[in-house]
This record gives structure tokens, sequence and C-alpha cells, in this order.
């Protein structure tokens, strides 16, 4: 908007306008669908279709058991390669560009979504940035401060692509002793090989959470943080336990050692420092690759992955 004070202290302010400023160097299109918008340039609209409609059909079925919908429209650039997408993403460290390909980053305060589409797994990597928006439309208003890995693990819920890859990333840290407690991952691990962890951790409790114990209790869960409630108050509201007895639950499950509240053990063990195997992640080059998720809430920063 413009804002103008002539002589005398008259203001007249302008009706706040926002728009979206593309690459003019890009033959740019677009397709539309209820508030969705895809906008593309390259010459594969059957992808920029498919893309709309899984997004469309998470916001259907996720945002149905969740509680969650959309407030605003939605508009999801699809850029062809990373290297064409990379000047545009969140900045992160050298090491981790180095060794993390970015998959998507959602600026959720634009209502905007940035993918790769000529990845293999680029509709899974929508999927993923469609649930954060969804989470971010719910808790928009909220002072709430959510956990890294919970933002990361509940964008993650019934994706099936990466899985294997998760469940062989905790096996190997329960195998090695070196299983973090998931409070280690509040904030946004700073390693490739933590990131890749806390989204192995994160995905597979949020999904024991959602399977075991239902999606009415997410629901309660997240609507205690719609109100602004801390995180570990609406978690035990939702469940009637602590999270730290959640945890214990799930570690039963993967046969991984339990953890000590934080009076009783102060100590937190580290994931240890090795190459990232490349056979381990979804990757078809030599990098890992994930659909990140940036520093997320408080209540959700802009430019998360």
């Amino acid at each position: 908007f413009f804002q103008i004070t002539h002589e005398g202290n008259k203001t007249v302010k302008t009706p706040t306008n926002s728009f979206m400023y593309l690459d003019n160097n890009r033959p740019w299109r677009s397709r539309t669908s209820d508030n969705l918008t895809v906008v593309f340039y390259n010459e594969d609209e059957k992808t920029a279709l498919s893309i709309l409609e899984t997004a469309l059909a998470t916001t259907e079925s996720v945002g149905g058991l969740l509680g969650a919908s959309l407030k605003s429209p939605l508009t999801i650039v699809i850029y062809e390669t990373w290297e064409d997408m990379l000047p545009a993403i969140r900045f992160s460290s050298k090491t981790v560009q180095q060794e993390l390909i970015t998959l998507g980053q959602a600026h959720p305060a634009s209502g905007i979504i940035m993918l790769i589409g000529g990845d293999q797994d680029v509709l899974s990597s929508t999927r993923h940035e469609t649930i954060h928006m969804l989470i971010y439309s719910m808790l928009e208003d909220s002072d709430a401060i959510i956990p890294f890995w919970f933002n990361e693990g509940i964008a993650e819920f019934q994706n099936p692509t990466h899985v294997k890859s998760y469940n062989r990333a905790i096996s190997e840290s329960v195998q090695t002793s070196s299983l973090p407690r998931l409070d280690y991952f509040t904030n946004r691990p700073n390693t490739p090989e933590e990131i890749w962890l806390m989204y192995a951790m994160g995905s597979r409790f949020t999904d024991f959470l959602i399977t075991s114990k239902g999606p009415d209790k997410m629901r309660l869960l997240l609507e205690g943080l719609v109100i602004g409630k801390s995180f570990d108050k609406s978690f035990q509201d939702a469940y009637s336990l602590e999270l730290i007895d959640a945890e214990n639950e799930w570690r039963t499950t993967i046969k991984a050692p339990m953890v000590a509240p934080l009076e009783q053990n102060n100590f937190v063990s580290e994931t240890p420092e090795k190459e990232i195997d490349p056979s381990s992640t979804p990757s078809t080059t030599a990098k890992s690759t994930i659909a990140e998720s940036g520093s997320r809430f408080s209540s959700c920063g802009e430019g998360v992955e």
C-alpha cells in the first residue's frame, strides 16, 4: 500500500494489495482449481496438473482428518530443476546445501509453495508442503511454539516415500545407542545427518500417535495450540499423559532404550558423525534429498521447507 501525507498532516492510505513477482525470463503459465493455483514454465503440463490434484486431495484428506483448512489462496510455483529454484529458497549453511537437496519449500505468510517439478518424488514433496500450509493456516493466529520434530513429522503423515529410509536411520541409531530424545530436536538441527534423523523420528512418532491413539486426539492437540496452550500442555491435555511417556511407548515398539524425564537425566546423546549413505535416501544422485521445512513455527516462520 501507499501512504501519502499532504501539507497540514492530512494522510491518505491506499488499500492493501499484494502480488507475486516471477522471473520474467521464463514463459510462466498457470492452472487453477478452487483456491489452489500452480505456476510453471516448462512444457510438462501433465506434471503441473498432477501436483495440483495432489495438493487438492491432501487438503481434503489430511485437512479433514486434522480439522484444518486453507483460509487463503495457495500458489505452487514449480521449477524444473534444483538449480533453477536455488536462488529463491531460504538460506541454509554451505554444508547443508552441499549434502542435502531441498525438494520443496513453503512460505506460509505469502501463501506460496516452491517445488522441483523434475524430481521423481515431487508429488511426495507436494503433499508434505501442503500439510505444512494446512497447519500454518490453523495456527496462524496462535503464539504457540511448535517443536521442529513435530512440525516436520506431521507433514510426513501417510507419506510412504521415505518410510524405509526413515526406519533404517532409526534402526542404525538404536543399534549404535545414539538415538536422541525427541526434545533434542525442538529446534532445527545444524548438520545433514541430524536433519535426516529428525525427519525420521518426527515422522515415525507422529504416525505412531495418529495410528495407535486415533486422529481425534491429534485434533485435540492442535486445538489446544490454536488457543495458545504450550505444546507440552496441549499434548498432556489431549493424550492424558506426558510427552515423555508417549515417547517411551513408541520406543518400546522400535526396541529403543527408554528415556527419563530431564530432571532425572540431563544427558542427551547425539547422533554419530558419519557420511550419509546415498542408498539410504530416496535420491538418485550422490546427494541426500529431503522435502524440508525450515525453522517452523513460533507460530510458523517465513521460508519453511
